[in-house]
C-alpha cells in the first residue's frame, strides 16, 4: 500500500520497483518525538526489505513496529484508507495476530498475519503482552467447525456471547472448575459448544482436506474481501479453507499462484485440492478455484458454488495455471489461526 499523499511521479516509480505493494507500505515518515527535530528522510517503508528497495526511488527509512496487537471483534474491515468510506482491501479475524505499524484518530495501520497492510479501527485490537501469544496457544483446544455459529453464554441467562465463523480458535478456559463444554474466545468471551462443534484434531497438510471445507461452505455469499462465511472472495475460500488444512497461502489469487508446484493444463493431471488459476494470457492471475474432482471445481463467484468444468464456458478459457500444494507450503509458525500440519504416518 503506498499511501495517498505520494506524489504521482514518485508513485509511479515505486510501483516499478520489484515489492508488492499489498504487503508492504510507503508513506510519510512518523512525527518525530523530539520537537524541532526534522531531519531524516521525508518517507518511510514497511517491512525493512521494502524500505531497502524503495531507497532505489527515494530517501526511504525503515518504519518500525509499534508492536503486536490481537485482533478481538469476529470481523475487522482492512481498509485502504483510515475513514468508514475507504475501500475493503480484506477483512481481520478475531483472534489474528497483527504487527502496529501506525495510529492515527481511531485508526490503527498494521500488517495482517499474511502480511497484507491496510487500516483497521482501534477498537478491534488490544495489545498482545510479551509471551502472551505462547500463553494463549498452550490453552488452544481447537478450532469452530460449521461455517457459521453462535457461541452461548454459559451463565444462566443464556445470552448470546459471540457470532462464530469457521476456524475460529477455541482455548480452554483459565478456571478448571468450568461447566463441561465451555469454552473462550481469543477476545475473553465464555460459553458452550457441543463437541460436534469443536475441530480438535491437527490438520494433515493434505490438499484434500481443504475440499472437504470448501464443501461445507457451499451457498455462502460472495463479497469483495470476504475472509469468513460471512462473505467470501475467491482468494479469500481458497485461503481460508487451505489454512485449515495446514497451508500457509497468501491473500490474493496472484500471490497464491506462486505457490505449489506446476501442473499441466489438462484436467486428468488434477487431483482433488490442485488451485486452478484463471487470468488473461501471459497475464496475472485473477480468479482461483479448487479442484474437486470428477470434472468440478469449488470457487466463490457469486456464491460458493460448485460448477462442471466443461461448462464455464469464457472461464475456462481463461485457465492460465494449476498449481499443486505440498509440504513446502506448510504452516510453520503457529499462532491461533495457524495450525501446522501433523501428516498421518503412511
Amino acid at each position: 500500500m503506498i499511501d495517498p499523499s505520494v506524489p504521482e511521479a514518485l508513485r509511479a516509480r515505486l510501483m516499478a520497483l520489484a515489492v508488492d505493494w499489498r504487503n508492504a507500505w510507503l508513506g510519510p515518515t512518523p512525527a518525530p518525538q523530539t520537537v524541532g527535530d526534522s531531519s531524516g528522510p521525508d518517507w518511510a517503508a514497511f517491512p525493512p526489505a521494502a524500505a531497502q528497495v524503495a531507497a532505489q526511488a527515494a530517501a526511504v527509512a525503515p518504519l518500525a513496529s509499534l508492536g503486536e496487537s490481537m485482533v478481538a471483534t469476529p470481523i475487522e474491515p482492512l481498509r485502504a484508507a483510515a475513514a468508514h468510506v475507504a475501500g475493503l482491501v480484506s477483512e481481520l479475524r478475531m483472534g489474528e495476530r497483527v504487527t502496529l505499524l501506525l495510529e492515527a484518530q481511531g485508526w490503527c495501520l498494521v500488517a495482517a498475519e499474511d502480511g497484507y497492510v491496510g487500516w483497521a479501527r482501534a477498537w478491534s485490537l488490544r495489545p498482545l503482552a510479551t509471551g502472551e501469544l505462547d500463553a494463549l496457544l498452550r490453552r488452544r483446544c481447537g478450532r469452530f467447525r460449521d461455517p457459521t455459529g453462535t457461541l452461548w453464554s454459559a451463565r444462566a441467562s443464556g445470552d448470546a456471547a459471540c457470532t462464530l465463523w469457521m476456524g475460529v480458535p477455541l482455548l480452554r478456559p483459565r478456571d478448571a472448575t468450568s461447566s463441561r463444554g465451555e469454552v473462550e474466545l481469543p477476545d475473553g468471551s465464555r460459553g458452550v459448544l457441543d463437541a460436534a462443534q469443536i475441530e480438535s484434531q491437527p490438520p494433515g497438510g493434505e490438499p484434500a482436506q481443504a475440499v472437504e471445507r470448501a464443501r461445507r461452505l457451499l451457498g455462502a455469499a460472495y463479497r469483495w474481501g470476504g475472509r469468513t462465511p460471512a462473505g467470501l472472495d475467491c482468494s479469500g475460500l481458497v485461503q481460508l479453507v487451505c489454512g485449515l488444512a495446514g497451508f500457509a497461502l497468501p491473500r490474493d489469487a496472484a500471490q497464491q499462484a506462486q505457490c505449489g508446484g506446476p501442473l499441466e493444463l489438462d484436467p486428468s493431471a488434477w487431483r482433488p485440492g490442485d488451485l486452478l488459476f484463471f487470468g488473461e494470457a501471459g497475464g496475472t492471475a485473477d480468479h482461483v478455484a479448487l479442484w474437486e474432482g470428477e470434472g468440478c471445481l469449488l470457487h466463490a463467484r457469486g456464491r460458493v458454488r460448485r460448477d462442471r468444468f466443461a461448462q464455464l464456458g469464457d472461464l475456462a478459457q481463461r485457465l492460465c495455471a494449476v498449481r499443486r500444494l505440498g509440504p513446502r507450503d506448510w504452516i510453520r509458525e503457529p499462532t491461533l489461526w495457524a495450525v501446522p500440519p501433523q501428516p498421518v504416518a503412511r
